[in-house]
């Protein structure tokens, strides 16, 4: 599931009709993708709660992966920021976080941790069926550097 080297990566998406519109999703995840393709919705208690919440108020969210929860959640807060490290997975977020046609919004392409610097963020190899949510720490230190923000600054 990871490759080693940091070679570019090509992702095949699927486009899915969901309870709040369209997403673009990697066809190989078995979570998020497979939820939204089976019922059109991802973590829908998780989702109503935080729509509850965040309705009409700014949020922040670490680890938006494609915006499953971000991309409606865009619709009822004022304004969203989102972190995703994955750098690939950051531009499918982008793009879901367009189509929700929700509220103001920021997408940052980076990690959140104790303070500033870069960290190496694992390539995933997204033609295979997987959790694409999961990067275990086994993992982190080879790949792809990104931002890591100090989470005091965020």
């Amino acid at each position: 599931m990871w490759i080693a080297d940091n070679k570019p990566v090509s992702m095949p998406l699927e486009m899915i009709s969901c309870q709040w519109g369209w997403m673009m999703c990697p066809p190989g995840d078995q979570f998020v993708t497979g939820s939204l393709r089976s019922w059109g919705v991802y973590s829908e208690t998780e989702s109503m709660i935080l729509r509850k919440l965040c309705e009409n108020r700014r949020a922040l969210i670490i680890g938006g992966n494609i915006g499953a929860i971000a991309a409606p959640l865009s619709q009822v807060a004022s304004y969203v920021e989102v972190y995703e490290p994955q750098p690939i997975i950051a531009q499918v977020l982008e793009s879901n976080m367009a189509l929700a046609k929700g509220n103001e919004y920021n997408v940052v392409n980076g990690a959140v941790g104790p303070n500033d610097g870069v960290i190496q963020v694992p390539v995933v190899k997204f033609d295979a069926d997987c959790n694409m949510g999961r990067i275990g720490k086994e993992n982190w230190g080879k790949g792809t550097e990104v931002p890591l923000y100090n989470i005091n600054a965020v």
